[in-house]
């Protein structure tokens, strides 16, 4: 609850001090910037963190990560960002449909223990979906194999990680995307 909100921003904040212009800050800001996502009012105090976060750290986050965080990116990562993600909002509704785009879509999110990821491939292609954590740490590969075009379902099981954000990733050739789901448990 609140208090576990605060006082993970409080060891947050003793990271970034006892260790400035390192990982450590990076990801501690990374955890502040994500606050937010579980309490409405650490707005302000993650969007600060999103700040800094982009100023320092910009070129060695991943601009995936980022737009899913909402953290200001340079306009070219963001341009493509930003159209990765109409694309995957457009498929949602493609779903329903026979002319297949690329892209992917969670539900329910946020979800408790499971979710659905589903996604539609315009193409065969190789294909890459993994989950990682708040911090960039891969927690597993739910697919990576060659896929004909078409739709698919997997489940991704959370059962033993704990509440929190979590990203997947797809990629299917040169087609890439990132979308954040909430575990709350």
């Amino acid at each position: 609850g609140l208090r576990r909100t605060s006082e993970t921003e409080a060891l947050a904040n003793q990271l970034i001090d006892e260790h400035p212009n390192s990982e450590v800050e990076k990801r501690a800001l990374l955890i502040i910037a994500s606050l937010s996502a579980f309490d409405p009012n650490y707005r302000e105090t993650s969007n600060n963190a999103k700040k800094v976060l982009a100023e320092k750290y910009g070129n060695e986050i991943d601009a995936g990560l980022m737009a899913a965080l909402g953290i200001p990116v340079n306009k070219a990562s963001f341009s493509i960002s930003n159209n990765l993600e109409k694309k995957a909002a457009n498929s949602a509704n493609e779903v329903e449909k026979d002319n297949l785009s690329f892209g992917a879509i969670n539900y329910p999110n946020p979800f408790n223990p499971a979710t659905i990821i589903t996604y539609s491939l315009p193409k065969a292609s190789f294909v890459t979906l993994k989950v990682y954590d708040i911090l960039g740490r891969e927690i597993t590969t739910l697919v990576n194999e060659n896929k004909p075009a078409g739709k698919y379902e997997v489940e991704f099981d959370a059962f033993e990680l704990p509440s929190g954000i979590y990203f997947y990733r797809l990629t299917a050739g040169s087609e890439n995307l990132v979308r954040k789901m909430l575990l709350v448990k």
